[in-house]
């Protein structure tokens, strides 16, 4: 950017009249040298002995009624039961699903002992009428007219349940929540979670044991 000249005449005195050149430069920033830098404070680790009550984030409670720990097939079957009797059973009860995973998936089937008039049941996608045990050269076939082998997929069993519970309202299915710890609370139950803290009333914890890896199988099944 160039500079503006400017023209200033003096008093008449037998000289010229004098004229100064005045050039304005913009204006730069001053320089910064170690001694003029200014520098932050390093942030403190609270880590070390925890925030201070008054810089604490608060831990917000969502109180219900029942708290479901587990949406897989206990816990689910439970949550379905509870959601085609809501109407007439629930008064208005708030009930919680409490599972991990982020989505269902077809990854699993289950498989069970059918009374006849059971394996009517849509579910049971699969019968068998007759089962065969077999250890080395020995096999031992079994029939049974009162009860059938049945086999329940994942997908058609997660659809089922699913529909049932987003139609209750008083039904809440929490995805992607991690339950950390189970208190006991003055009659109640505070479940303490990766989404926040519930206060239940009663809390059912369907989730399975952990397995022991290397554990050998002591049955196998094969369908035909």
């Amino acid at each position: 950017m160039g500079g503006a000249r400017y023209r200033f005449s003096g008093p008449k005195s037998g000289h010229r009249d004098a004229s100064v050149g005045l050039f304005l430069l913009p204006r730069r920033a001053p320089l910064e040298t170690p001694s003029t830098r200014r520098r932050s404070p390093p942030a403190f680790d609270w880590s070390i002995i925890g925030p201070p009550a008054q810089f604490a984030r608060p831990r917000f409670m969502t109180s219900v009624d029942l708290a479901i720990l587990g949406g897989g097939c206990a816990g689910l079957s439970l949550a379905r039961d509870i959601a085609r009797l809501a109407p007439q059973t629930s008064g208005g009860r708030r009930v919680v699903v409490l599972e991990p995973r982020l989505r269902y998936e077809n990854d699993r089937t289950w498989c069970g002992w059918f009374l006849a008039d059971e394996t009517q049941d849509p579910l049971v996608s699969r019968r068998w009428p007759a089962w065969r045990f077999s250890l080395g050269e020995e096999q031992i076939v079994h029939r049974s007219d009162r009860s059938h082998y049945g086999l329940i997929s994942s997908e058609d069993f997660y659809r089922d349940a699913l529909a049932a519970i987003a139609s209750a309202a008083a039904i809440d299915l929490r995805l992607g929540t991690t339950v950390d710890a189970v208190e006991p609370r003055a009659g109640k139950f505070t479940v303490r979670t990766t989404a926040g803290d519930f206060l239940a009333q009663k809390v059912v914890d369907t989730r399975p044991p952990k397995m022991e890896l290397g554990v050998e199988a002591l049955l196998f099944q094969c369908f035909k």
